[in-house]
């Protein structure tokens, strides 16, 4: 009960902090003219947040897209494309990942977002006038070049088997039902994928394989799952060579760990690096499970 209290305590004194941050005398005057929504901006920790739908009249953006499952927001305005996620720390401008000060987030069943960091990433100008309570925004004709970078559809993949070629590799301690092949090649798309991550971040790569391997949209082999290309390359190392890398004993071990019931991402069957990843068709359509090191996870 003491419990329940002081959180109700504490989402009170939040609730009335966000409160008394409401910027009704707040002026924002967008290349000369001001604007305002159907929805008061607040300040929260210096920042500004201004409703989805500011954004949208102030900027004169062409489009906005939410996507309920990766609880992410796309702003096409011009050459320029941006990518954001509640409550993340990084964005996509054409394609390519940037780091962010200040992040979306939902407040009484709204779409927040900081106006600053977005009129930066459109390459505005913003100025703040503390005297008259001033943010005086004057927008720049975008100047990135849209990214080349094609995204898959959501249409789902036939379930197929696959042969696999023969391996000569070094003797693996495999678990039952598994040969030494299978836990080779699940261990050496470990290696491939996660070099360098923790053991943790080892097992859920193999965590996903498998789930793939179990799943209806996939092939029904590990072999299969790595190396399926019914909807274009699954997994880079495939194309670049590195999964014929021998894998490192702490590889092997996650093989056999995941193969024997250790599992970290649930029912995970996509992984990606937010930084290098080249196709954002993951976290623009599927939901968001956790990180793990370097990689996130999504069901």
């Amino acid at each position: 009960m003491k419990k329940k209290k002081l959180l109700f305590i504490f989402i009170l004194i939040f609730l009335l902090n966000i409160s008394t941050t409401f910027a009704n005398n707040l002026k924002i005057v967008v290349d000369g003219k001001v604007v305002s929504g159907d929805v008061e901006p607040f300040i929260l920790n210096g920042t500004t947040y201004v409703p989805l739908r500011f954004i949208s009249n102030a900027l004169k953006v062409d489009k906005i897209t939410w996507n309920e499952n990766s609880k992410s927001i796309i702003i096409e305005k011009d050459a320029t494309r941006i990518l954001l996620f509640i409550n993340k720390n990084y964005a996509y401008v054409n394609n390519v990942y940037t780091s962010l000060n200040k992040t979306p987030l939902i407040f009484n069943l709204r779409t927040f977002v900081p106006l600053r960091t977005i009129s930066d990433l459109f390459g505005s100008e913003t100025q703040f006038n503390s005297d008259t309570y001033t943010i005086t925004i004057t927008t720049k004709k975008a100047s990135l070049k849209s990214s080349s970078t094609s995204y898959k559809t959501t249409s789902t993949p036939t379930r197929k088997s696959n042969s696999k070629p023969t391996t000569t590799s070094t003797t693996i301690s495999k678990p039952k039902n598994y040969t030494d092949d299978e836990v080779l090649w699940l261990a050496r798309i470990i290696e491939a994928e996660a070099k360098g991550e923790s053991y943790e971040g080892k097992v859920a790569v193999g965590n996903v394989i498998l789930n793939r391997v179990k799943s209806e949209n996939y092939p029904n082999t590990i072999w299969g799952v790595i190396f399926d290309t019914n909807y274009g390359v699954q997994f880079e190392p495939t194309e670049n060579g590195t999964i014929y890398n021998a894998p490192s004993d702490e590889s092997k071990k996650a093989a056999i760990a995941a193969l024997t019931g250790k599992n970290i991402v649930g029912e995970c069957l996509y992984f990606l690096n937010p930084k290098i990843a080249k196709s954002k068709w993951i976290i623009e359509n599927r939901t968001f499970y956790k990180t793990i090191g370097n990689h996130d996870f999504y069901l």
